[in-house]
């Protein structure tokens, strides 16, 4: 669902709310309105999640593998390709900031495991990489054994909530 669809439902929400007596103006009712337009919001959310993956796989046969920091990490179909999200460089930069040889770091949603290799690789961190998607699992286990850190990173799958 576009945002425009979704501006549209949230108007047509006010609307209705505000001409039934259920909106005041001075007041609001936020939470009424949140709470009918969350799954909506969540639709979109999923739908670019989605539109992102499916862009990340048309192109992993030009781009299979990623750099970050000087390690080159292989990306495997249905994962989410950190060569193409710039906010995996930075996230992955930034942790390495502030992680001390030897300390333990948990990475939640490690995709590829672009994140948890390097802590363990350039920092010496004991790393336990938890994903949902099982691709991805399978992935950073893939690039745990590549690097020779089977004994520095645990890799399973979980929700985790």
């Amino acid at each position: 669902m576009a945002l425009r669809q979704i501006e549209k439902e949230v108007r047509k929400i006010y609307t209705t709310e505000a001409m039934a007596g259920l909106y005041d103006t001075k007041r609001g009712s936020i939470p009424t309105v949140f709470e009918r337009v969350r799954p909506i919001v969540k639709d979109v959310h999923v739908e670019r999640q989605h539109n992102a993956l499916k862009k990340s796989q048309e192109l992993l046969h030009v781009l299979p593998t990623a750099e970050i920091l000087g390690l080159t990490i292989d990306i495997d179909p249905d994962v989410f390709s950190p060569a193409f999200y710039s906010e995996t460089r930075f996230f992955t930069g930034e942790v390495m900031k502030h992680i001390k040889p030897g300390e333990r770091y948990l990475d939640l949603g490690c995709g590829a495991g672009t994140t948890a290799v390097c802590a363990a690789a350039l920092m010496g961190a004991e790393v336990t990489a938890v994903d949902i998607n099982p691709a991805a699992v399978a992935n950073t286990q893939k690039n745990v054994n590549s690097y020779g850190l089977e004994g520095k990173i645990i890799v399973m799958q979980s929700a985790c909530i």
